[in-house]
Order: C-alpha cells, then structure tokens, then sequence
C-alpha cells in the first residue's frame, strides 16, 4: 500500500510538471514585443556601437505606420517591426538617434532630428551626461537659431491649453447648468384641470367654486339658501293658511274664525312667499351670470414631486484569461 501511494504522489507531479510546462509553452509562443523591450534591444545594438542598425531601427520603431509594439506577436527578445508610443522612450530614441548620426559623420541628418525633437519638445534640454559634449553642444546650437520659433511654438502651446481648459470648464458650467434645468423641470409637473361650462348654470354658487373663487361662492350660496328656505316657509304658510274653511272655527284657538284676518295672513304669506321666491330668482341669475363671466376652460397648476436620488457607481478589478495571456481591467455598476 505504501508503495502504492509513492507511485500515485509521482504521477501526480509529473502530471502538474507536464500541464506547467505546456502552459509556459503556450505562453511563450503568443508572447507579444512591448516598448520597453524593443527599447532595451536598441539600446544593445547602441553600445555594441553599431550606429547604421541604430538609425534604421529608430526609423522603424518611430514611425506611427507600423502596428504598436504591444500588438505584435513575436518572441520579445528579437527585433520587430512595429512602433513605440511611449512619449518618454521616443525621446530617448531620437536622442540615440541623434549621437549615432554624429557617429557616423552626418552632420546634417544629426541637425535635422535635433530640430525635430526641439520642435516636438520646445523645452527639451539633455540631462547632464546622457549624451556625449559635442551633441549637447549642437543641440544647443540648433536650439539658439530656432529660439524664436521655439518660443512661439511654446506661447502658442500655453495659448492652446489655456484655451481647452477655458473652454472644459464651460462646457462643465453649461452641463452644470443644463443638469440643474433637467432637476428643476423633472421636480414639477404641470396638471391641467378641465373646468365644465354645464356647472356655471347651476346656482347655489356652484360655478363660483368651479372657477377657484371660493368667497364669491360661499356669499351666493347662503344668500340663496336663505331665500329659498324663506320662499318655501312662506309657501308652505300660504298653503296652511289658504285651507282653513273661513266658515269654521280657528284651528288654533277654537273661536270662529276672523275672515279679515284670515284673509290678511293669506295675502301676506303669499307675498312673502313671492318676494323670497324673487330674491331668489335674482341671485340665481345674478351667480350664473358672474360664473360665465369668469369662466376660464383650463387652469394650469404646478405640482412638485420628488426626484429619484442619482445612482451610485460601483467600480471592481476584474481579470480574465485570454489568448494573449491575462486582461485586467475594471467594471463600474450605476
């Protein structure tokens, strides 16, 4: 049994051993090139000293048509044909560039790089001890006959940033703004409310407080109230009064009825009950008339309601395996 867990422990590390091995196998064969690699292998071919291979290498690794370093599938330790984007590194290059063309005794090719990199980088200045006295010299030769062109290019560079970030911040005060606009039309909403011309026929003060005028309908309410509460006791009066036989005795009082008087209650109950049923009559036509004058159609209201809270961003690392070996990034949640 002993001997029998031995050998199962050794299959398992060769079986570990084999599937290492193969992913380094398939690692190294979609290895891609990077700038700094291509960087180092230049810098080689630099202090073995062989300048010709330099400036065709420099003029292959600078130029914007060949694909990015990065993208290239090769083997990092060999020269390939791609670019560096690194800003740093293609200083670095055009400086190699540079002493190489001094090397090989070519003044004007030398000059012409100088003059494009000062161009590029109006403050460029060698540090101290990166490149041999003589091309220091020169670059500042170069640099003093183009000062002028240097300083506008500078001024206008200084002109063109401070335009940007003028123009960044407007567009921010006017997002800002726009935003601030978007929150207050989206705390209000307008209601329309659609008003009947049926109801200001209707008395009792019913198209006052159809139109919003809640005073003016409450005065024609209870006026009108009052006078068809006073019409209807006088009718009701005039009626009691209007039956009794003026033949009989008083149903009240049991003695044989007054005509004269009977007659002068039924004339002025009548005559209330016309008078009241006339107060009433005019301050019915008197409301409805007022509420068609003030009739509006629609009225337009303003209700706030509230605004939903901005959502907050959520940023994770993520990583995942791919042809090309490992992508790393990040995943926001809003």
């Amino acid at each position: 049994m002993r001997a029998r867990s031995v050998r199962t422990r050794y299959a398992w590390r060769c079986a570990a051993s084999g599937v290492l091995a193969s992913a380094v196998l398939c690692w190294a064969a979609k290895a891609r090139a990077d700038d700094a690699q291509q960087f180092e292998l230049l810098k080689g071919l630099f202090y073995a000293g062989q300048y010709e291979e330099v400036v065709q290498r420099v003029t292959i690794l600078l130029d914007p048509s060949n694909p990015a370093c990065a993208t290239v599938e090769g083997a990092p330790t060999a020269l390939q044909t791609c670019h560096i984007g690194d800003g740093v590194l293609q200083e670095r290059l055009r400086e190699m560039h540079i002493v190489a063309l001094f090397g090989l005794k070519k003044q004007a090719d030398a000059d012409a790089v100088i003059e494009k990199l000062l161009r590029q980088n109006p403050a460029y200045s060698p540090e101290p001890g990166a490149l041999p006295a003589t091309v220091v010299e020169r670059v500042r030769e170069v640099k003093g006959r183009l000062q002028k062109e240097l300083e506008d290019e500078a001024r206008r560079r200084a002109d063109e940033q401070r335009k940007n970030l003028l123009m960044g911040q407007k567009v921010a005060e006017e997002e800002k703004k726009w935003i601030e606009q978007l929150s207050k039309l989206a705390a209000s909403e307008t209601v329309i409310e659609k008003r009947s011309r049926v109801l200001t026929f209707v008395p009792f003060g019913v198209g006052q407080f159809q139109n919003g005028d809640t005073t003016l309908g409450t005065v024609f309410l209870a006026t009108e109230a009052l006078a068809a509460g006073a019409a209807i006791g006088f009718g009701a009066a005039h009626g009691f009064y209007a039956a009794v036989d003026p033949n009989g005795k008083d149903p009240v009082t049991g003695r044989p009825v007054v005509l004269s008087e009977l007659r002068q209650l039924v004339q002025v109950t009548a005559l209330g009950n016309q008078i009241a049923f006339a107060t009433w009559a005019a301050l019915a036509v008197a409301g409805i008339v007022q509420a068609n004058i003030a009739f509006v159609p629609e009225v337009r209201s303003v209700r706030e309601r509230p605004i939903p809270k901005r959502p907050t961003v959520v940023v994770a690392p993520t990583a995942a395996p791919t042809t090309g070996g490992l992508t790393v990034g990040v995943v926001g949640t809003f």
